[in-house]
Order: structure tokens, then C-alpha cells, then sequence
């Protein structure tokens, strides 16, 4: 009996995940923008950079181990962002204007974990930030300097 029910709430998880990309009903869960702009000319935010997928390795100084599993994709070219909070998956809009990387109307599936505090404080971070070094396969998204985010590219 445990079986057929873990199955059926499986199948509804599908669903839900597989209709909201489908069609884009997931609930906001936050609609401001952030900028990125370029603060380190030494790897420019460029297609290479911003079409590509990052394992998340800190959040506000927090050490973040890939079993947690959160990630930054980002499409330039379709102009959004995805990915996993750890919990939830995630996705958005985004835009380059110039050295100016817009991220906006980030949607959230809205599971229930143990621990989502590590989760809120990766959303609350993405809308701070207003700017972003990249060295070497690493993306630090940064708000007035300071590292909140901290990306390893995935290969």
C-alpha cells in the first residue's frame, strides 16, 4: 500500500514539474531584478560564460557541498535562467545590455524540504546582486564587491 502511494504522489510531483515548464504557471517568488554588471575585465560575461551550467558552492559565505545540488543555468540566447535551489527547481528571465545582465520574474516549484533556509537565503542573494567577477570556470555574483554567490562551471 506504502508503494502505490509513494507512486501516485511521484506521478503528481511529475506533473506539477512537467506542466509548470510547460506552461510557465509556476507561482513568482520574486519578481525584482538584479544587475549584473562587469567589475573584473579579466574573463568578460560574454555567450561562453553566460550559456553554460554552475554547481553553487557558497551563498553568503556559506560552503555549499554538491550533494545539496543547487544550480545556475543560464540560456542568453533564449533569454532565461534555470536551475535547482536545492529543493525546488527554478527559472527566469534574463538580459544582457551591454555589460548589464538583468535577472527577473524567477519562479520557484514550491516542495516541501526539511531545510529551506539555505534555499531562501540562495533566492534572497540572486536579488541582491549587481555584479559578477569570472576567473577560470568560476562565477562570483557579487552585490557593491562583496561575493554573495559562488559557481563552479559544471562540466
Amino acid at each position: 500500500m506504502k508503494s502505490v502511494i509513494l507512486i501516485v504522489v511521484a506521478l503528481g510531483i511529475v506533473t506539477f514539474l512537467y506542466s509548470c515548464n510547460r506552461n510557465k504557471k509556476c507561482q513568482t517568488t520574486d519578481t525584482k531584478s538584479a544587475e549584473v554588471t562587469t567589475e573584473n575585465k579579466e574573463e568578460s560575461i560574454n555567450n561562453s560564460v553566460l550559456n553554460d551550467i554552475y554547481g553553487v558552492v557558497k551563498v553568503n559565505d556559506k560552503d555549499i557541498t554538491p550533494k545539496v545540488g543547487m544550480t545556475l543555468e543560464f540560456h542568453l540566447n533564449e533569454g532565461r535562467l534555470n536551475g535547482s535551489g536545492g529543493c525546488n527547481n527554478y527559472g527566469g528571465k534574463m538580459g544582457l545590455d551591454g555589460e548589464v545582465l538583468t535577472i527577473s520574474e524567477v519562479r520557484a516549484t514550491k516542495m516541501a524540504c526539511q531545510n529551506l533556509s539555505l534555499e531562501q537565503d540562495f533566492f534572497s542573494a540572486m536579488r541582491k546582486v549587481n555584479g559578477y567577477q569570472a576567473k577560470k570556470g568560476v562565477l562570483f555574483l557579487t552585490f557593491d564587491g562583496k561575493v554573495l554567490i559562488e559557481a563552479r562551471r559544471m562540466d
